[in-house]
C-alpha cells in the first residue's frame, strides 16, 4: 500500500514536472522566434519563415513589402518612448488583423517592418497595404497625440533571386515611397 502510494506521488510529480517543461520549452521558443514588443516574428524567424515558405514553387512569385513608421523619431522625441512602443504595438496589431494566415510578417528592427506575401501580385500586395493604414487609422488614439502614418516599399520576388536581394530591392522603393511624400 505504501509503495503504490509512494509511485502515485512520484507519477504525479513526474507528470507536473513535465508540464512545467513543454511550458517552460514553449515559452523560450517564443521568446527566441517574436519580438516581444509588436508580438510579431523578429528578423531572424522572419528569413526562415520566408526560406521555407520561398522553397515550395507557386504559380505566382510572392510580392515583398517593407513598410516603416513615418516620423517615428518626432514620436519618441515629442512623445517619449513609451508613445513610440505603443505605436510600434498598434502597428504589429493591424498588421497581424489585415494579414492572411500564410503571409509572413516580420519586424526587421526599430520601426521597420517586412511581409511576403505569398500568390500576390504588387497591386493586390497594395491593396493589402492599404488595409493596414486603414486598420491603423481606426485605431488611433484621442486628438492631440500624432497621428500613425506609414510607408511602403513594395517588390515582386524573383524566382531565382536571394531574399536578401529582394528585400534590398524593397528598401530602395520604401526609400522612394518617403522621397516622393504623401
Amino acid at each position: 500500500m505504501a509503495t503504490s502510494m509512494i509511485y502515485a506521488c512520484l507519477h504525479l510529480t513526474h507528470e507536473r514536472t513535465e508540464l512545467r517543461l513543454r511550458y517552460t520549452k514553449r515559452r523560450l521558443h517564443d521568446l527566441a522566434d517574436l519580438d516581444t514588443l509588436t508580438n510579431v516574428p523578429n528578423r531572424r524567424r522572419f528569413h526562415e519563415l520566408c526560406a521555407q515558405t520561398l522553397s515550395v514553387q507557386r504559380d505566382t512569385p510572392p510580392a515583398l513589402m517593407i513598410f516603416d513608421l513615418d516620423n517615428f523619431k518626432k514620436i519618441n522625441d515629442t512623445l517619449g518612448y513609451v508613445a513610440g512602443e505603443d505605436a510600434l504595438r498598434q502597428v504589429g496589431v493591424c498588421m497581424q488583423n489585415t494579414l492572411r494566415e500564410l503571409d509572413i510578417a516580420g519586424r526587421l528592427g526599430r520601426d521597420e517592418f517586412a511581409v511576403l506575401l505569398p500568390d500576390t501580385t504588387v497591386d493586390n500586395a497594395l491593396i493589402v497595404a492599404a488595409r493596414i493604414v486603414s486598420n491603423l487609422e481606426r485605431r488611433q488614439k484621442p486628438p492631440g497625440l500624432v497621428k500613425l502614418s506609414l510607408s511602403f516599399g513594395v517588390v515582386q520576388w524573383h524566382s531565382d533571386e536571394p531574399l536578401t536581394e529582394a528585400l534590398k530591392r524593397a528598401d530602395q522603393a520604401l526609400d522612394e515611397a518617403k522621397r516622393q511624400g504623401p
